[in-house]
């Protein structure tokens, strides 16, 4: 396995990878919103896409098994998603999102690798602390036991029953 920046050349590999992660992720949480998995791939790839502007404060690692993408993982500064609830944010405050992990990997600590090559890069950048957030029931489970409880639960944020947990992790 190997962790590095992606390439542009790497493109069409992450959108069939999204579209794999998403989709199975949808079936197991029973998400029933029409088009969810084409508007959400077509969200990670416009963030994708953008990484790759010139001045974009996006970082995005993946994860290699091969040749093939087995995971994902993206810092940023904080979108609208975490900035809609948390008021008293700074405007340069970091997230950490896109954590995918494909399905035939899932459960073998790769996400956990992928976030602490993360942590290199947000130090090397000296950023303190970060917020990650999640609408998906298993990863906010995977969340809440690797950091702990929430520091925000926007209820139903996604649709009824359906939160937005937000941690603010110090680094």
């Amino acid at each position: 396995m190997e962790i590095k920046k992606p390439f542009k050349s790497h493109l069409p590999q992450l959108e069939e990878f999204f579209k794999t992660v998403i989709s199975d992720t949808a079936a197991k949480e029973e998400i029933k919103i029409p088009d969810f998995v084409d508007e959400e791939v077509k969200e990670k790839m416009k963030y994708c896409e953008d990484y790759f502007k010139k001045g974009s404060n996006i970082s995005i690692l993946i994860a290699l098994d091969g040749e093939k993408i087995i995971g994902t993982i993206s810092s940023s500064y904080c979108d609208s998603d975490i900035k809609s609830v948390i008021k008293d944010l700074k405007k340069d405050s970091m997230k950490i999102g896109t954590v995918y992990i494909h399905p035939s990997y899932q459960r073998k600590g790769l996400a956990k690798i992928l976030l602490n090559e993360m942590y290199k890069i947000l130090r090397s950048k000296n950023v303190e602390k970060f917020y990650l957030d999640s609408g998906y029931k298993s990863a906010q489970r995977y969340w809440t036991k690797n950091l702990g409880e929430p520091f925000f639960t926007a209820k139903d944020y996604w649709g009824p029953k359906m939160d937005n947990l937000i941690w603010k992790v110090k680094l």
